[in-house]
């Protein structure tokens, strides 16, 4: 039965082919678990630019989220109308890997925006599992092979490209589209997230983004997280009062890998779990301090020159497991094992010489960005769908 469909599938993907493309874009991100990320960001700006070129997004219907009412929404399980709407656009968009049932046309255009930008853990053919047992990575192998270009934010993620991923094609080196929101005012943003949360304006907010761990994301992991995700909330709600002043309540948004898993650390009054909340970045402009394991998203917070601290408990094991880009060391970040290391770093916090380490860190890392990425990756689309050649220089 599974062969017979894997026959139709195919039949009805060289029938598409037939269909020329449309003046269409097929976006999705986290494999249509959230509408955000550099394709939420692309999108919206190539709508700006022009209001005429058909948007489909892929979501997974699992997952409860909404989109702007110009874009077309697709279910990733229709498969054939998935099938169809690939097919026959002229471009795509994604964070992730290339779902490996697709082949790219030769009028069509892959743009691979990949979702980890500057990052602590490996990936890719770097990820410790797939390096040591000598594993196939076919996520990995057909992105290599179908990517017209991909985006790149820094040096750091060149190399992520090339060395991890295998990819041999152009790299377009201007910054990440979804961190233009990131040099923008942030009063709006910050009073949209506190009255989504109901949270009263003289608050100040920690953002906490831990990231899962390789093979544990179901419900019977909770244990495991709890541990590893345990910061004592109330403590530190009551240290970063002493050392910043203020009332302080902690947004928990745990990896969108977990959304289903129904893991909850949130038992403290001063905590909110945002683990549902969509878009990512929009907690980045709100947050007044960021705390992270694992997560890029800690280096997008350092952009805002917000106070950064990580806190990782397995970091020997994780590095063991997964293998890293960086020795925690190496981070302009105040590293902690526990709870008592995390406190005493929020009260020896010295901005000046995080923001020189920051400084120092992102020269280390070719770090690149400009605030219009989106756009310009945007008019880039434009061109390559109204038949202008383009590059990618």
């Amino acid at each position: 039965m599974i062969y017979i469909k894997r026959i139709i599938k195919k039949m009805f993907q060289f029938i598409c082919r037939i269909i020329p493309v449309k003046r269409k874009v097929v976006a999705s991100s986290f494999g249509g678990k959230r509408y955000g990320d550099n394709s939420k960001a692309i999108i919206e700006a190539l709508h700006e630019i022009d209001n005429s070129i058909d948007i489909v997004w892929i979501k997974d219907n699992k997952y409860t989220y909404s989109v702007p009412n110009y874009i077309r929404v697709v279910n990733k399980q229709s498969i054939i109308r998935r099938y169809y709407e690939y097919t026959t656009a002229k471009v795509w968009i994604d964070t992730h890997y290339l779902p490996t049932d697709l082949i790219r046309r030769k009028k069509q255009m892959f743009i691979e925006t990949w979702h980890g930008g500057l990052s602590i853990k490996k990936v890719g053919y770097g990820n410790a599992d797939f390096e040591k047992n000598n594993k196939k990575n076919p996520g990995a192998d057909r992105t290599a092979k179908f990517a017209s270009v991909c985006i790149s934010n820094s040096s750091h993620l060149d190399h992520v490209y090339r060395d991890e991923l295998n990819y041999k094609g152009p790299i377009y080196k201007c910054g990440y589209p979804r961190n233009d929101i990131l040099f923008a005012d942030n009063k709006e943003i910050r009073k949209k997230v506190c009255r989504f949360y109901n949270i009263p304006d003289n608050k100040k907010i920690i953002l906490y983004v831990p990231t899962f761990r390789d093979g544990e994301r179901s419900y019977d992991s909770e244990k495991l997280y709890r541990y590893l995700y345990g910061i004592d909330f109330d403590l530190l709600c009551s240290n970063m009062s002493k050392k910043f002043k203020g009332d302080w309540i902690v947004l928990v948004k745990l990896h969108p890998g977990l959304i289903m898993s129904g893991i909850n650390i949130c038992d403290s009054s001063n905590t909110i779990d945002a683990t549902q909340y969509t878009d990512i970045q929009d907690l980045i402009m709100a947050c007044d301090i960021c705390i992270s394991d694992y997560s890029s998203t800690i280096f997008e917070a350092a952009v805002r020159k917000v106070p950064c601290f990580t806190f990782a408990r397995d970091f020997e094991q994780y590095k063991e497991k997964r293998g890293v880009e960086f020795e925690m060391e190496e981070l302009p970040f105040p590293y902690a094992v526990d709870n008592e290391e995390l406190m005493r770093n929020i009260a020896e916090f010295d901005y000046n010489d995080y923001l020189k380490k920051w400084e120092e860190f992102k020269i280390k890392t070719g770090l690149y960005e400009t605030g219009h990425a989106s756009y310009d990756v945007a008019m880039k689309i434009k061109d390559y769908i109204n038949g202008k050649q383009i590059s990618w220089d």
